[in-house]
């Protein structure tokens, strides 16, 4: 005991401070699991410190069921984060069996530590952990880190969640059983086998949620699992060698790929989920896809960026996705398929359409109508910035706080999973953000693209950054089928004329029409305002203003 107590004094320069005997017993006499939310902020330092202050602190810190240890604030003095790891290593052998709810580990050091890494995850098997969070960055080259989990790690009964990020390290897997009992899933910035989907698919009988991001080395991901609820890829890396992804599910309910690269030559794409009911796909399309009849869509977001030899594929996955409800795109895929000009047979089912642009310019219009005309049974329509779209971060939803397990997005996945899973806004996570340009409001080139709403024409026009060529009358010319469903409307006025039409021209048609968000810059024009209101006075919707 005297030992580790000479090692805090060194350490810490100023003693623990204790006010007074009130504030000792006030503390003390908190219930536990307040007092252990209170302490999963605590650095390092300060948790020590806390440990040493009494009996009852101590015997607080065995008994907490969440344990994060954060290295890599002290990663610049080696022998500080030394000292720590072996004051760590040391109470959580103390813990004798206590029951492990959470397990975070973050490590960055100069030097490969593996051994003390397999140590901590036995004893959290000893303590039958549910959520285990490694983090490991060593700063030697990335194909020397190798880490090897203990069999017994795989074969644990209580285990429900991993997550794991090597920063470029190569995971070893067993070739003789997986993770038998292991519900969800999270691998990032690892090195894997070639055989990982195979891995999966035979020894992961379990496991309800998978989530990749930036796996290396693999260039066949191949997934046939019956347990499967939920598949998350995310390679945004243009050199990716990812080549052919294939994933099999009959339970399969949510597929989220954001997948980039330089060329979409030798790229395939396969599909089959007989219940899916929500995908995204994000990024740029395949050469080759097979994406089988999803007869329970209810959502779909295809957030793609066409390269020349895969335009053409647009058509094909459009029709592919036709049994959703609520369909969400952005201006490039639209106006890819306008210029394509390939007829398609109404879209019967989708009711609910998103479109993100970065304004509603004159390139744009004739192609909306284009894709309005095929959707005849539309009760909502979102026009939005496509700025709303998130940034590229999804690691905040895969890995746990640096502070606590407990605020681990995969704490209780166990129940989560078995509860339907929810259609939200994360699933258009690492979607691009497009560039925004600046639009100039004049009247030039007003009758610019009236002539060019016929399918197949190119959209390059010297005023093709206009947005004020299309007035109400424009729109009142195109019976636009939908308008006696619409419902609700969420419209961004941009630059220009094009959306304050668009909008007036839908308050004024859509009879049923009981809801409109408008959302604008701070500076709406008295006069956008006034317009707005006058035309809403005549009909039975609600308007609503929100500034962005």
């Amino acid at each position: 005991m005297e030992r580790p107590i000479k090692l805090m004094q060194a350490a810490v320069s100023q003693p623990l401070q204790i006010c007074n005997e009130s504030r000792k017993l006030l503390f003390s006499d908190l219930p536990d699991n307040v007092v252990h939310h209170i302490i999963s902020f605590l650095d390092l330092q300060s948790l020590f410190r806390f440990i040493y202050a009494s009996k009852r602190f101590r015997e607080l810190y065995l008994t907490n069921p969440f344990l994060a240890f954060d290295g890599t604030e002290y990663s610049t003095c080696y022998m500080l984060q030394h000292m720590y790891m072996n004051l760590f290593n040391r109470f959580l052998l103390e813990r004798n069996g206590r029951k492990l709810c959470g397990f975070l580990i973050r490590l960055q050091y100069k030097t490969v530590e593996v051994y003390r890494i397999i140590t901590w995850l036995l004893v959290a098997v000893e303590c039958n952990v549910e959520v285990v969070d490694l983090e490991v960055f060593c700063e030697e080259r990335a194909e020397r880190q190798k880490i090897e989990f203990p069999l017994c790690l795989f074969r644990c009964g209580s285990l429900r969640s991993v997550a794991v990020n090597l920063h470029g390290g190569f995971l070893v897997l067993p070739s003789s059983c997986g993770f038998s009992f292991l519900q969800s899933l999270s691998l990032k910035s690892v090195k894997m086998a070639n055989n990982f989907g195979e891995w999966i698919s035979s020894f992961c009988e379990c496991l309800q949620e998978l989530w990749l991001e930036d796996i290396t080395e693999i260039d066949n991901v191949s997934i046939i699992s019956s347990s499967l609820l939920r598949f998350t890829l995310v390679e945004s890396r243009l050199s990716s060698q990812l080549r052919h992804l294939r994933i099999a599910g009959g339970k399969l309910e949510v597929v989220d790929i954001t997948w980039r690269f330089n060329s979409s030559i030798g790229k395939s794409l396969k599909i089959s989920a007989p219940n899916l009911k929500y995908l995204t796909w994000n990024g740029n399309p395949t050469n080759e896809n097979c994406l089988d009849p999803f007869v329970q869509l209810e959502g779909a977001r295809l957030l793609l960026e066409p390269k020349e030899d895969t335009a053409n594929n647009l058509h094909e996955i459009l029709l592919d996705v036709s049994r959703a409800k609520d369909l969400s795109l952005h201006d490039v895929m639209i106006k890819a398929l306008f210029e394509q000009g390939y007829p398609f047979p109404p879209i019967n089912n989708v009711q609910g359409l998103c479109m993100y642009t970065s304004s509603l310019n004159n390139d744009l219009v004739p192609a909306m109508i284009f894709l309005l005309t095929g959707m005849p049974n539309l009760k909502t329509v979102s026009i939005k910035s496509s700025a709303l779209l998130p940034n590229t971060n999804v690691s905040r939803r895969v890995h746990c706080s640096t502070r606590s397990c407990a605020s681990s997005p995969y704490y209780g996945a166990s129940k989560r999973m078995q509860k339907e899973i929810k259609w939200s806004t994360q699933s258009i996570n690492n979607a691009s953000r497009f560039n925004a340009r600046h639009h100039c409001s004049t009247k030039s080139g007003a009758s610019l693209t009236r002539c060019g709403v016929h399918c197949g024409i190119k959209l390059s026009t010297p005023s093709a950054n206009n947005a004020s060529g299309f007035d109400t009358r424009y729109w009142e010319s195109q019976n636009l089928r939908f308008i006696c469903h619409l419902e609700m409307v969420e419209l961004e006025l941009f630059d220009g004329i094009n959306a304050l039409c668009l909008g007036l021209f839908l308050l004024k048609h859509a009879k049923k029409l009981k809801k409109m968000v408008v959302f604008h810059s701070p500076s709406l024009p008295s006069d956008t305002y006034r317009k707005i209101q006058n035309c809403a006075m005549a009909t039975a919707a609600t308007v609503v203003f929100q500034e962005k």
